[in-house]
């Protein structure tokens, strides 16, 4: 009897960290903010992320602005996996932590932008299709 007891408490709190650990996973891949401050006279907030959808086709869309210390959040919403990077290729060092981990269907990541400029990216796994243009002001 204290045997069975045992295994099902062992059972019971295996099931518990791997759900736990499901969820730290799924945050760490940079899903969208859940707190989003909507514009206000038809001006962007800097709180408010910019939505970039990355489609087979491409991001889209491929130019955007942004205001100096927005966030960017790109989400994959094609069948195959994506990776967000800055230019060039395949160095992806013009801009310090712009590359993601290769995304899945569904999955999403931001960066916050914190220099003003105009800057480029890719889709490292597919860089001579898929580019785009971040501009900061």
């Amino acid at each position: 009897m204290k045997k069975a007891l045992v295994f099902v408490i062992i059972i019971f709190l295996a099931v518990l960290l791997g759900i736990g650990a499901f969820f730290c996973l799924q945050k760490q891949k940079g899903e969208v903010p859940t707190q989003i401050t909507p514009p206000k006279e038809g001006k962007v907030e800097v709180s408010t992320p910019a939505l970039v959808e990355i489609s087979k086709d491409g991001f889209v869309p491929a130019t955007i602005s942004v205001k100096k210390g927005q966030v960017v959040v790109w989400t994959n919403n094609d069948q195959k996996p994506h990776q967000v990077a800055t230019d060039p290729y395949p160095s992806n060092d013009t801009v310090a932590g712009l590359l993601s981990d290769p995304l899945t269907t569904g999955d999403s990541f931001s960066f916050t932008f914190d220099q003003t400029g105009t800057f480029t990216y890719h889709d490292n796994l597919n860089p001579l299709k898929l580019k785009g243009t971040i501009v900061v002001e």
